[in-house]
């Protein structure tokens, strides 16, 4: 930062103290620019007051180079309107060189930016996402007139890059453009009140569960205010927040219990809204709702209503569609779980198995009838996806691979835009290639693709990024199976140092030293393995709490009893040993 600028900072920190708010808008903003790295908003977000927190960001933001106007922004897009108040009294001139104001004098007024025109003569694309959130945050509120077209216009772009392409980057700026929405015109909340879910869906799958949590517990605050709390839209904002929860190590069966209500309930609502909610989002909801029924074995409803989804599906679209085929996948899914769970332990009657024979060949008919979609189609590609996953679960792992090997081929072959789906599509295949080899005992294999996985995150993501460090955990399981357990432990070691430098509140650093356990444990070196294990329920227990189901589960592992077993025979034999 410059010293101007970081004099004034200084002059003014105790007054700034008292009333900045180093919260998730303004944190993302600043990530968003390079001003703060992943590992500076960790620390920040461990810092338990607010005044400390807003000390700590002010010390790292005065060693950032240019970092004056994006803390400016960061400010205004959380309305931090008496910080900026302090702030924007250093002026600086028309050609960017500080003023002669005096910290403290009557603030000049700054320039009015002009408002952005969307006309026929310029394309929407060509505007930069961050001049349209800079046009929000100046624009005056009660004079401009154009301030409800921009932040549609800007939503609607911003909105399309989320959902469509998973840009995480665009998630600060449309956070900020809904706070702003809810002060300027609620009704454009309204318009986009589907937004806030699907933003904590992205951060879910990209594992910013961190970011997610505080994310959703914001946008409930914000929505609640100005749409009914049995809203769809707020509904699913609810499921995701629990999705999050789960992921974050909450009672799992209580957190599915509370998703199931909610998923029912939505889609009461939705049938009671037909004007409001296509069809498509119906039976959208409908396919959810399937899933969640299979994780409380209701497979005699789950195939009544995955065979009714199907039912509309094929009048809505035909036969040969993707959503259609998603909804055939499901009936097949839901079928096999009930004819299965059924018969256990004797083997389902031939009547029931031909039945799924019918519903596997129709699946398998699918895919060879819409290859050449395959890499060209978004949706079709997934669908297929989905039908390969479908395939290796219940055995048919040889037209899986087959499906595999036609993904990996045509989407190599295809230009996919950069469309980063069709690059996470191929992830998924891979995994799954991965465990069909795992199951035919070919772990060699396995372990490359495993590695070929982790590359491509790496290139995808970046080093240090929760998915890529997520499939690394999965190349130290299969080192481990190999019994390479030097470069599993040496794994272990680097994937650990980067979750406690970028995620320490993540419950994979339990998973890490889980396996570091075992892996020392295997090498002999056991009291070392039980010394890391005594470590690792004292972290977990003051990060998450006493009560917590994994702090619980640590505490009560029947492998610390086998493991003290162990040790004190390795002692009582060292004993006897010396004795000898």
């Amino acid at each position: 930062m410059e010293p101007g600028y970081k004099r004034h900072i200084e002059n003014n920190f105790l007054e700034l103290l008292k009333i900045t708010k180093c919260n998730v808008i303004c944190t993302s903003v600043l990530r968003t620019h390079g001003v703060l790295e992943q590992a500076d908003i960790e620390e920040l977000n461990s810092i338990p007051t607010d005044m400390k927190r807003a000390e700590k960001l002010y010390d790292i933001v005065m060693t950032r180079e240019g970092s004056f106007p994006h803390l400016i922004e960061a400010f205004e897009a959380g309305t931090q309107t008496g910080v900026l108040a302090i702030l924007n009294r250093f002026v600086k001139n028309d050609d960017g060189s500080p003023s002669n104001e005096q910290p403290g004098s009557a603030p000049k007024r700054r320039r009015k930016v002009a408002p952005i025109r969307f006309d026929d003569q310029r394309s929407e694309k060509t505007i930069s996402v961050h001049r349209l959130v800079q046009e929000v945050t100046r624009i005056e509120l009660k004079q401009s007139g154009e301030e409800d077209q921009t932040m549609k216009t800007g939503l609607q772009m911003l909105s399309s890059g989320i959902i469509g392409n998973f840009e995480e980057n665009s998630i600060p700026h449309a956070i900020s453009l809904l706070k702003y929405a809810s002060i300027l015109n609620p009704e454009i909340i309204a318009e986009f009140k589907h937004l806030p879910w699907k933003i904590v869906d992205v951060l879910n799958i990209g594992k910013r569960f961190d970011e997610s949590e505080n994310v959703g517990n914001e946008m409930l605050q914000l929505l609640a205010k100005f749409i009914p709390l049995d809203d769809p839209d707020l509904c699913r904002l609810k499921y995701q927040s629990a999705v999050t929860a789960l992921t974050r190590g909450q009672d799992y069966e209580e957190m599915l219990k509370r998703n199931l209500e909610i998923l029912q309930m939505l889609q009461i609502k939705y049938v009671e809204n037909k004007s409001a909610y296509s069809t498509s989002e119906t039976l959208a909801l409908q396919s959810l709702l399937v899933d969640y029924l299979h994780e409380f074995n209701q497979y005699k409803e789950a195939l009544a209503l995955a065979r009714k989804t199907f039912a509309q599906q094929k009048e809505l679209n035909g036969l040969n569609h993707w959503q259609t085929i998603d909804a055939l996948v499901s009936v097949g899914n839901s079928f096999h779980q009930m004819i299965f769970s059924e018969s256990r332990p004797n083997p389902p009657g031939a009547e029931a198995m031909e039945q799924l024979e019918q519903i596997i060949s129709l699946l398998k008919e699918a895919h060879e009838s819409n290859l050449e979609l395959i890499g060209k189609d978004i949706n079709w590609t997934n669908s297929i996806n989905n039908l390969m996953l479908y395939l290796a679960n219940i055995g048919e792992c040889e037209f899986a691979a087959k499906i595999i090997s036609d993904v990996i081929e045509r989407t190599n072959n295809c230009d996919c835009n950069g469309d980063k789906r069709y690059a996470r599509i191929v992830i998924k295949c891979l995994n799954i290639l991965a465990c069909i080899k795992t199951d035919e005992g070919k772990l060699e294999e396995a372990l490359k693709i495993y590695e070929n996985v982790h590359s491509k995150y790496v290139s995808l993501k970046g080093q240090n990024d929760g998915e890529t460090l997520s499939a690394k955990l999965n190349v130290i399981l299969k080192l481990m199976e190999l019994n390479k357990l030097e470069d599993a432990l040496e794994s272990c070691k680097n994937v650990l140092q980067s979750l406690e430098k970028y995620y320490p509140n993540n419950l994979q650093v339990i998973e890490v030293q889980t396996s570091m356990v075992l892996i020392l444990a295997h090498m002999g070196r056991l009291k070392e393995s039980r010394e890391l294990l005594n470590d690792c329920e004292e972290q977990s227990a003051n990060k998450f709490g006493h009560d917590h189901p994994i702090v619980k589960g640590l505490k009560s592992h029947p492998f610390k009893s086998r493991l003290d077993s162990c040790i004190k025979k390795q002692d009582e034999l060292e004993n006897s040993e010396k004795v000898d």
